[in-house]
């Protein structure tokens, strides 16, 4: 099976011409290392990485960084705590952007949040299929933020159509 290669114009202009900010979420310091080592030989673009060992950790740098996307590693984390996370990403006006990516250690828990972009199988990880994943995740984060200002805009219209409608009785 063939895989297209990203071409370096595809995410310079989904980044804007800026480096790739990443914050990496897990409980396990040396796999989130070698998910790091994944990317950089990713060379192509340049990367800015920070993580994040515990959920309320990952908030507090999520809003100091601005990451463009977020990889949670769900190994030995609580289900509750990520969607509560999750949540405060979204709730935020500072952190509602961010894209997310969860790594799945086995494909037979059941995760699923409208929170979370792209999801990658642990044992499938390479280092295009990561970065691949984290651009995808940020496409789609932009791709659902368009749409729903979009819906709210459209819905603000029709509001006022109809009540300057109304109006003219």
């Amino acid at each position: 099976m063939k895989t297209k290669t990203l071409l370096l114009t595809d995410y310079k202009s989904l980044l804007g011409g800026q480096d790739l900010s990443v914050l990496f979420v897990g409980n396990n310091p040396g796999y989130l290392s070698s998910l790091i080592q994944f990317l950089r030989k990713m060379r192509t673009i340049t990367f800015n990485f920070d993580t994040a060992f515990d959920l309320k950790e990952s908030l507090q740098k999520a809003l100091t960084s601005k990451p463009k996307c977020i990889v949670i590693d769900d190994e030995n984390l609580d289900k509750m705590e990520i969607e509560q996370m999750l949540e405060d990403l979204r709730k935020n006006k500072d952190t509602e952007d961010i894209a997310v990516t969860l790594i799945k250690h086995d494909n037979y828990k059941e995760f699923y949040s409208l929170n979370i972009q792209d999801y990658l199988l642990e044992n499938n990880i390479s280092s295009e299929s990561l970065f691949r994943s984290i651009i995808n995740a940020i496409k789609f984060k932009r791709t659902q933020r368009y749409l729903y200002r979009t819906y709210k805009t459209s819905k603000n219209q029709v509001k006022n159509l109809i009540s300057s409608l109304s109006s003219l009785k």
